[in-house]
């Protein structure tokens, strides 16, 4: 939406009923268009008096895919076209990525939740769910008006995700049980607000208490989501002990790089950042 004028009358929504149909009413339209889903970070942004595009494609009459399905290799098809309550709700989301079906629940009033979907929040990209999905190592599949490819999130989230329509979100379920993930939001009571800080984690410790995988990614408020690359690095294949958290605190200081808004300051996102990160690693060794 950086890209439109902020204009003054209501936007004409098109409900296209093919993924083909729908990218070339895109191409048609150019930057005074953009895809909706169920439409709430466009009511979001609107709140906030940012613009909104002349033209808004709306994707929730495309229906080609189950919203959430288990797979028999254990691996789970999401529909970027299912609610975030359908995501919180999900049997197989609570067993297996129950961080995901926390983000969920952490977005919004349940209206909101009912209508806003998981590929919107991806798509948005600045949304709740990024961080737990890019600690659970998700993929995405999309449409780029001539094939659907899969790719990784985060290699996805370093293209332009406003370019492709996300069609299918897949997540591979851990094949170790001792693996522990994290996930926590700081964000304001209203419904239609941007959240301050969001969080995630994931670590597998070995028997002998071995840091064999860390996965730690931080968002909010109109900060891109991302991996902590280097914090991870440092934290692979070391013992953990307290005094091995002690350095990954000082490293996600060094390496969150948040901007001050009206609403916090830079430092104080660093800070509640690394605390919150730190807690969960020192969870995992209790």
């Amino acid at each position: 939406m950086k890209e439109n004028a902020k204009i003054t009358v209501s936007p004409k929504v098109w409900t296209p009923k093919q993924i083909e149909e729908a990218w070339e009413l895109k191409q048609k339209l150019g930057t005074n268009a953009m895809y909706i889903s169920g439409g709430t970070w466009v009511q979001l942004r609107w709140e906030l008096g940012e613009a909104v595009p002349n033209h808004l494609i709306h994707l929730g009459r495309i229906e080609d895919l189950p919203k959430v399905k288990m797979s028999s290799d254990h691996s789970l098809n999401i529909s970027a076209f299912a609610s975030l309550a359908a995501c919180r709700s999900s049997p197989d989301i609570h067993r297996y990525w129950p961080i995901l079906a926390e983000a969920a629940r952490n977005v919004g009033s349940p209206a909101v939740r009912n209508q806003g979907t998981i590929g919107g929040n991806i798509a948005c990209g600045y949304g709740d769910l990024i961080p737990a999905l890019l600690v659970l190592d998700a993929k995405i599949t999309s449409f780029d008006g001539k094939q659907y490819i899969t790719d990784e999130l985060i290699n996805f989230l370093n293209q332009n995700p406003s370019d492709k329509i996300i069609t299918e979100i897949h997540l591979q379920k851990s094949a170790n049980s001792s693996n522990k993930t994290f996930y926590k939001k700081i964000g304001r009571r209203e419904a239609f607000t941007l959240s301050l800080l969001t969080i995630a984690g994931a670590l597998l410790v070995n028997d002998k208490n071995e840091v064999e995988q860390a996965r730690l990614a931080v968002g909010g408020g109109d900060m891109a989501p991302k991996r902590l690359l280097i914090c991870e690095g440092q934290l692979k294949g070391k013992v953990l002990t307290e005094e091995l958290c002690q350095r990954a605190h000082a490293q996600i200081l060094q390496e969150f790089q948040p901007h001050t808004d009206r609403y916090t300051s830079s430092h104080y996102r660093k800070l509640i950042a690394a605390n919150l990160l730190i807690a969960g690693l020192t969870d995992a060794l209790y």
